[in-house]
């Protein structure tokens, strides 16, 4: 996913004829760090291009989703389309009960009584829960900060606070909430940068890989899932809680 994201933005930079960028975005996203290596590129080049951004939510652009889309210019959705879920989420399962019903125990040698804080084979104790929330808090302030950066915003940090306890929002709800800046479709969006750019015709192009189809801006190539992150191509991962434990900025209803 990340390779993508960079193959596309590396072909958009040395291509002249780039007058501007659409972030198409579908997606709950996953992985905190992740998530911030995306924002990270697109905001390098924007600064590398100095041309505009802009993000268009066409189904799901929640909490990472949301995150990736405060590099943009301008943040329009989708009138169907769900944002927000604001926040950072640890997912942990406790199977000590299930593998004791089926004779099966687990036996973990350390070097120090937390080196397997968060284990699914053990009920976590109060003092790792206060070091895992810590951690979680850290992130959160971080999500914040992002958000209070994004061009064009106008939130204050107490109505961001309000608005980002990891509820979703429609796009009715986060223009009036001023998380979004317009509501509209995918057009809607081509259409509003052409003007920000002062052009009557221009030419949508999407990078992609050999032996991928893109027949309209809607397009996705072959293989993909149907929850993904378009900066054209971006494969959504699945979520595997009992493999590991991931700080994530995620919706998972």
């Amino acid at each position: 996913m990340l390779s993508e994201v960079k193959e596309t933005l590396q072909k958009g930079a040395k291509d002249e004829d780039i007058a501007g960028v659409i972030l198409r975005i579908n997606s709950p996203r996953r992985t905190i760090t992740a998530n911030d290596l995306i924002l990270h590129e697109l905001l390098v080049f924007k600064a590398s291009r100095k041309i505009p951004l802009y993000a268009c939510i066409t189904g799901i652009g929640a909490s990472g989703g949301y995150y990736i889309a405060t590099a943009a210019d301008e943040i329009s959705a989708h009138p169907t389309a769900i944002t927000g879920s604001i926040g950072v989420l640890v997912m942990r399962f406790n199977v000590e009960g299930l593998l004791s019903k089926i004779g099966v125990s687990e036996k973990t040698v350390k070097s120090g009584d937390k080196k397997d804080i968060f284990s699914p084979f053990r009920p976590a104790t109060p003092e790792e829960e206060k070091i895992v929330q810590n951690i979680i808090t850290s992130l959160y302030q971080r999500f914040l900060d992002v958000i209070l950066a994004r061009p064009g915003g106008s939130l204050t940090k107490p109505e961001l606070e309000k608005l980002a306890d990891g509820r979703i929002y429609t796009a009715q709800q986060a223009a009036a909430a001023r998380l979004i800046d317009r509501i509209g479709y995918l057009d809607d969006t081509v259409a509003a940068l052409k003007k920000r750019l002062n052009l009557k015709e221009a030419k949508v192009i999407a990078y992609h890989r050999h032996g991928s189809y893109r027949g309209t801006i809607y397009s996705r190539s072959g293989g993909e899932t149907p929850q993904v992150f378009n900066l054209i191509n971006i494969n959504a991962d699945g979520l595997e809680p009992l493999s590991s434990t991931e700080f994530m900025f995620l919706w998972e209803p």
